[in-house]
């Protein structure tokens, strides 16, 4: 399934999502008042840009989703290659199509769509401090954010780079659990 059939009326309310990737230091995101930031790991950091900048979304569709429902999310992200592979909903791409289905799984769960734009990378400065752990700079621009990010479960991005891939064996429903239903 591709998530394609998902239903969202056009006059349903709409979010804004801001998220970034840095080659080197990690991502983030943030919306309204909430955020987080995300330093890679040694299996993350080996991952090419595009699939970095596709993990933040997903996080966050998962981290938020609870409160997105009904809604239509407006992911802005500076990779245009990411950009045209939420929009398309497909991605030759393994990595890349693997994280489009756990965030199909989500959207279908949390009853949201999403749908991205590009933004210049010039202009993604928020998202651009928090994937480059300058927090200080985030919270002076952002004075209204929460002073403390949003939870991260652990089981979270062991559920997103599950070895596996198989959406019917136990231990990927078990993951998916304790990932995105408790989040």
């Amino acid at each position: 399934w591709n998530g394609a059939s998902l239903l969202v009326s056009k006059e349903s309310v709409q979010i804004t999502l801001t998220s970034d990737a840095s080659g080197h230091w990690g991502c983030g995101a943030w919306y309204l008042t909430q955020w987080f930031q995300l330093a890679w790991d040694q299996q993350t950091q080996d991952w090419h840009i595009s699939a970095k900048e596709l993990l933040p979304i997903v996080i966050a569709a998962v981290l938020w989703g609870k409160q997105w429902k009904g809604c239509r999310v407006r992911a802005r992200c500076d990779n245009t290659a990411v950009v045209a592979v939420l929009n398309s909903r497909y991605a030759k791409d393994d990595t890349l199509m693997r994280m489009l289905r756990c965030l199909f799984f989500v959207e279908a769960h949390f009853q949201f769509s999403l749908a991205a734009t590009h933004i210049p990378g010039i202009h993604n400065v928020l998202a651009d401090d928090l994937s480059r752990n300058r927090l200080p700079s985030f919270l002076s621009q952002m004075p209204d954010a929460n002073r403390t990010p949003s939870f991260l479960p652990p089981s979270l991005l062991q559920w997103l780079r599950h070895p596996k891939w198989d959406w019917t064996s136990p231990s990927w429903t078990v993951l998916f659990s304790s990932s995105v239903l408790r989040a």
